[in-house]
């Protein structure tokens, strides 16, 4: 009942009007937040559709695969950004993100000079959505490194670079997060490739600090930009980042800060 409405309000209201009738409809706001239904800064600023959520239930995936899925949110760019300028030498590296949505982190990326930028995604629909926003950008700023939207399981991703950043924002469960490392580990082992791992609300941090395979190079809270509030369903996020092990960069003094996991949904720095 409430998703057809929210839908109908999402595509026929201007902005203000939306927050208005949020606010006078209590149930309704309770079960779809305003940053569900407006419209983000960013793509008011390029043009683009990275707004809103977008439930599991609601996407065109194998039904199997939807228990382990989370819903859709952007990103902040904001915090996109500030993670991503800690990162050496991205003229190095490959930028991938796993479980991409419709791309925004991809269209951040891409105001660094990346080697290539890819967003992988099982969702056809949302895989259009972001190609068409990638197209949006890119026309945009045509020198950027081009952006490639590809439909696949992400967590039967394949390295093909020697350097790679891979950015996720908690798109799937513990147990496809799990089998995700370990594909990532058989893969790293007797190799010489360097790999970032960017971990956006680090709900199954452990998972990561488990392997012998990584070690924790970064963790900080990233408060959102001040026009991004509310645009978002917190105020900040917790980011982890580790690096494939023999590291070769020197972890940054917040590294081993402890993550707890609040509720399945959320993370935060326990210190």
């Amino acid at each position: 009942m409430f998703r057809p409405i929210a839908a109908a309000l999402r595509r026929r209201l201007p902005r203000t009007i939306k927050a208005r009738v949020l606010s006078l409809i209590p149930f309704l706001g309770a079960r779809y937040r305003t940053y569900q239904i407006l419209t983000h800064p960013f793509d008011r600023e390029f043009g683009t559709d990275t707004s809103g959520q977008v439930a599991p239930e609601d996407l065109d995936v194998d039904p199997s695969l939807r228990r382990q899925m989370q819903a859709y949110i952007g990103s902040q760019p904001s915090i996109v950004r500030r993670v991503l300028a800690r990162l050496p030498e991205p003229d190095r590296f490959a930028f991938v993100d796993i479980g991409c949505g419709k791309g925004r982190p991809l269209l951040v990326a891409s105001e660094l000079p990346y080697v290539s930028i890819t967003g992988i995604e099982l969702s056809q629909e949302l895989v259009q959505v972001a190609r068409r926003n990638a197209s949006t950008l890119a026309k945009r700023f045509p020198g950027r490194t081009a952006i490639a939207v590809v439909v696949g399981n992400a967590a039967e991703y394949q390295l093909e670079q020697e350097r790679v950043v891979l950015f996720y924002y908690h798109a799937f469960g513990r147990e496809t997060l799990s089998a995700f490392v370990g594909h990532l580990e058989r893969q790293l082992t007797g190799t010489s490739r360097q790999l970032f791992f960017v971990y956006v609300n680090p709900v199954d941090a452990d998972v990561l600090d488990a392997s012998p395979r990584f070690s924790r190079w970064m963790t900080e809270a990233l408060s959102y930009a001040p026009d991004e509030v509310g645009y978002g369903p917190d105020q900040h996020d917790t980011v982890a980042v580790w690096q494939s092990t023999p590291p070769c960069y020197p972890p940054l003094p917040n590294a081993r800060r402890r993550v707890t996991r609040v509720n399945p949904l959320r993370a935060e720095i326990d210190d």
